[in-house]
């Protein structure tokens, strides 16, 4: 099983550099932010280098 790392605030281009220089390194991406279609695209391009990632949404000023 691989490792996981979460990428909050995903939607920030920098982020997703992040996620995929992880993913490069078998790391399955989880993606969070707060509207989920910043993170489509995002999702679709990591798979579409062999990245397995999935989105969520995720207001971190909102505990609940």
């Amino acid at each position: 099983m691989s490792e996981v790392i979460a990428v909050f605030g995903a939607g920030i281009a920098a982020r997703r550099l992040r996620a995929r220089r992880f993913g490069r390194e078998n790391f399955r991406v989880a993606l969070a932010a707060r509207r989920k279609d910043r993170l489509d695209a995002p999702v679709e391009q990591l798979a579409g280098e062999g990245i397995e990632a999935a989105a969520f949404t995720a207001d971190l000023a909102e505990p609940a």
